[in-house]
């Protein structure tokens, strides 16, 4: 006998599962279960403006405009030249962008999904995951102790990680670069060039962004692939301090004051299904971005409603056109994705000779993640119109995150 039966099963209390959750809510028992207590610190703290539209379609604008998030100005980037170019927000159509406080930010989801009748067991974790002809049985591990937990639906907004049970059935991941980060979060008072801006800059084997946070401080990253050398050398904090006094536009935030360089994947992937039997995946989980593109929140929010209102749909008709719909939504993301970061990378030419710039620029191939197998970009082209996205049309004047 389980302990819990429910509609639906979430499992990750981030913005995407926690959206997914608030539009199924409703009409709908549901449950999320995040490894978790709370939302922690992540690399990840800029919202496009166009994302208003996804928060006021949840309910929860005036509650996202009440935790006093500041606004960014636009972007400066240095890339396909050493002359920095300026992109003002105040010129783009939806508006300025937004620095989040990101636990603030998560922290609200969780709230909401709570006050509409949604279960948050966190922390908490999957630890056997089955299907019989009717339904998933989830066995979990929390501080309550076991429990079985039975579900119609599961949902998966686990990030990247993705998960090893739906994995075993056939759902496998695709990874499109080997993309890694490493960022450090500098303190109140370290000197911060163009502190209301996002900034880009390339470099020999990768590129570096600048971007505050909610709480005053400054985030910087260096991206280059797991095995290009600077991968390792930014590692120390020495070697990252090195490497950012080499740069044009952010040198002078290399402080003593820097903390110790944290490491996340960035890499670009995307799963070969986004919905199967009795599960579907959204965000990270159902493709992951370059973070370039300036989308992974935008593509959190969407992916997440889009998911739960095709659930709901799927439920009401008793049929999965809805899903089905949903997974062609997300192939013609990935594929306009795949071709304006193609383009984007190829906007920068000083560095054509070294590998990393060589592989984004000559190569259309994929590895697929565990065997190394070589597999194409997922899907049909799709209308941008279906999915939110807006592509910005390649040009000497496009920059960084012009497809945002």
């Amino acid at each position: 006998m389980n302990d819990v039966n429910v509609d639906c099963l979430v499992i990750g209390a981030g913005v995407a599962g926690c959206s997914a959750a608030l539009a199924l809510c409703a009409q709908h028992s549901v449950v999320i279960i995040d490894r978790l207590a709370e939302p922690v610190p992540r690399i990840g703290e800029t919202l496009p403006a166009s994302a208003e539209r996804m928060i006021r379609r949840l309910t929860l604008w005036d509650e996202f405009l009440s935790d006093n998030h500041t606004r960014t100005l636009g972007s400066i980037s240095c890339w396909g030249s050493s002359r920095p170019t300026i992109r003002d927000g105040f010129l783009d159509p939806s508006g300025l962008g937004w620095s989040l406080d990101r636990i603030r930010f998560e922290r609200m989801f969780r709230k909401a999904a709570t006050r509409r009748g949604v279960r948050i067991i966190a922390p908490g974790q999957v630890v056997n995951l089955d299907r019989n002809p009717l339904e998933w049985i989830a066995q979990i591990q929390s501080a309550d102790g076991p429990q079985s937990i039975a579900a119609r639906f599961v949902i998966l907004a686990n990030g990247r990680r993705g998960f090893p049970p739906v994995r075993r059935a056939g759902v496998d991941q695709i990874a499109h670069d080997k993309l890694v980060c490493r960022y450090v979060r500098v303190p109140r008072g370290v000197p911060a060039p163009y502190s209301a801006f996002t900034v880009t800059e390339a470099v020999e084997e990768g590129w570096w962004y600048a971007g505050a946070t909610a709480d005053g401080r400054r985030i910087l990253a260096y991206h280059t692939d797991a095995d290009m050398p600077t991968a390792r050398r930014a590692c120390s904090r020495s070697g990252f301090l090195e490497m950012l006094k080499e740069t044009y536009l952010l040198a002078s935030c290399a402080s003593d004051q820097v903390p110790d360089v944290a490491r996340a994947s960035a890499r670009s992937q995307s799963s070969v299904n986004s919905y199967g039997l009795g599960w579907c995946a959204v965000g990270d989980a159902t493709c992951a971005f370059d973070p370039l593109s300036s989308q992974g929140l935008f593509h959190a929010l969407f992916t997440g409603i889009s998911a739960g209102e095709a659930l709901a749909d799927a439920s009401r008709r008793d049929d999965t056109a809805a899903l089905a719909n949903y997974e062609n939504t997300i192939r013609g993301i990935v594929t306009t994705y795949r071709s304006n970061l193609t383009a984007c990378y190829a906007l920068e030419k000083r560095f054509y000779r070294n590998e990393f710039w060589a592989r984004r620029q000559s190569s259309k191939t994929s590895w697929r993640s565990g065997n190394g197998a070589m597999k194409g970009a997922l899907g049909n082209a799709a209308l941008l119109s279906s999915s939110g996205l807006r592509a910005t049309p390649a040009s000497s004047e496009t920059a960084p995150g012009a497809f945002n």
